[in-house]
C-alpha cells in the first residue's frame, strides 16, 4: 500500500494527501527526506507505518498530512506519538459541519467526475494558472487515485471534531491566510507549547504551492 522512495536522507517522511488528491501533488524533489508514498488513500496508515520500521529500522518516521491527510496524521501521532519524529499538519480544519459533508456526499451519488473537479476548481479559486497546471498535470490521475467508497469514507472521517490538539512534541502547523475551505480563524488554535510551531503563509488551501514551504518543512 505504500511505496518507499529512498533519496539518501536518512530521514523518512509518510505523505498523506488530501480529499480527492495524491501524494504526487506535492513538489516531492523539494522535500529532504526519503519518501513514504501511499498508493491508495489511508485511513489508518500505522499497520503499514509499524510494517516499514519494523523491516526498515529506523526508531520513527516523520509525517506530512495535508488537509484530510492532516487529521489523519494528527489522530496517529496522538494515538502512538513513540513512533513520530516530526508531525507537519497543512490546511487542518477542526471539523465540518455535517450539511457540507451530506451535500458533497449527494454531488458524488449525482455525478462523481462533476463533484471532484468543481472541489478542484473552488480550491484553485483565485489561481487561474495553478489551476490550469493542475488540470494538466494532475487531475486525471488525482481523480483515478479515489475509488467512490473512499471518497464517501474520506467525507465521513472529516465529520469528526478534532478541535483539542494532542500535546505530542515536533509539531509544525501551515496554514493558509486565504484559505476558502478552512478559514485560518476557524482553524485549530495551538498554544505555544513546547515543540509546537504555527506557519501562516499568505495563500489559500494550497501552501504548498508557497516557495516558503518547503523550506518550512525542511527546516523545521
Amino acid at each position: 500500500m505504500i511505496s518507499f522512495v529512498d533519496k539518501g536522507c536518512k530521514r523518512p517522511l509518510l505523505i498523506l494527501s488530501g480529499w480527492g488528491f495524491d501524494p504526487l501533488i506535492f513538489r516531492l524533489d523539494a522535500l529532504d527526506f526519503d519518501l513514504l508514498l501511499p498508493k491508495r488513500p489511508l485511513f489508518d496508515p500505522l499497520l503499514q507505518v509499524r510494517k516499514f520500521l519494523r523491516e526498515r529500522g529506523p526508531k520513527r518516521i516523520n509525517v506530512l498530512g495535508w488537509s484530510l491527510g492532516a487529521r489523519i496524521a494528527r489522530d496517529m501521532a496522538e494515538s502512538e506519538p513513540e513512533l513520530f519524529d516530526k508531525v507537519f499538519l497543512v490546511s487542518m480544519c477542526p471539523f465540518f459541519p455535517k450539511k457540507i459533508i451530506d451535500n458533497k456526499m449527494e454531488e458524488l451519488k449525482r455525478d462523481r467526475e462533476r463533484a471532484l473537479k468543481g472541489f478542484y476548481f473552488t480550491l484553485f479559486h483565485g489561481d487561474r494558472l495553478a489551476y490550469m497546471q493542475f488540470k494538466r498535470r494532475h487531475e486525471k490521475r488525482c481523480m483515478a487515485f479515489w475509488s467512490t467508497i473512499e471518497l464517501e469514507q474520506g467525507l465521513r472521517y472529516l465529520e469528526k471534531d478534532c478541535s483539542a490538539m494532542p500535546l505530542i512534541k515536533n509539531v509544525l502547523v501551515i496554514h493558509g491566510e486565504n484559505d476558502p475551505i478552512c478559514p485560518v480563524e476557524e482553524a485549530v488554535d495551538i498554544l505555544p507549547q513546547k515543540g509546537q510551531k504555527k506557519l501562516i503563509l499568505p495563500c489559500g488551501h494550497l501552501p504548498f504551492l508557497e516557495n516558503g514551504f518547503y523550506e518550512a518543512v525542511n527546516s523545521f
